[in-house]
């Protein structure tokens, strides 16, 4: 069970509980279901529409391929089809960290772990650029991780709104990096002496 502060006084609908002040909450629901059996309903991707607003289904196909149909911020709906790549699957030494918000700081495990590792730099990829990408970048820099944000391993719906988030990443919380930076930096064979990552 995890216990946090409510805000006593209420606030409007679009203003920010101030510092210290506890958690803002509109409506509070009680789940009479083990942890368990709430995370195990979470996990499954058709159940995404009964709790997140902004998604209206996903159609799973099999374990790697799925149709998502979203609203957007803009109120537009927006459809794609998503692939998780073999490559990318978690092999036996990797952690998997879930995450109920846009930080992967934020109500997880992952600063303890990444403490336990030693782990000081973060190479950042991921969807989307605006949002999760930024918000645990700024997470991170505010922990004083050194912050490294692939730009051409991030995504937005926009691209305005990708090279936005990434001017103010690259200005007050990280540097901006590419693959190749990153590929020259950890496995520097494989290019040859100049044609590496850019400083």
């Amino acid at each position: 069970m995890q216990t946090i502060k409510v805000a006593e006084k209420k606030y409007k609908h679009h203003v920010s509980v101030p510092s210290g002040e506890g958690e803002r909450v509109d409506e509070a629901v009680t789940v009479e279901r083990r942890a368990e059996e709430v995370y195990c309903f979470s996990r499954p991707l058709e159940n995404l529409p009964r709790f997140l607003r902004h998604v209206q289904c996903v159609t799973v196909h099999d374990d790697l391929h799925s149709h998502w149909v979203v609203n957007t911020l803009a109120g537009k709906e927006v459809k794609w089809d998503a692939e998780i790549i073999e490559d990318l699957a978690p092999g036996p030494d990797d952690f998997v960290i879930d995450k109920s918000r846009y930080s992967a700081f934020y109500g997880t495990r992952l600063e303890p772990v990444l403490n336990g590792l030693g782990v000081r730099s973060l190479v950042l990829c991921g969807v989307t650029t605006n949002i999760c990408v930024e918000t645990t970048a700024r997470d991170a820099s505010q922990r004083d991780y050194r912050v490294f944000v692939v730009s051409d391993a991030t995504g937005e719906l926009t691209r305005e709104r990708h090279e936005n988030a990434l001017a103010i990443l690259d200005y007050g919380f990280g540097w901006v990096v590419s693959v190749r930076d990153v590929v020259a930096t950890l496995e520097p064979e494989a290019f040859p002496v100049g044609e590496g990552a850019t400083p």
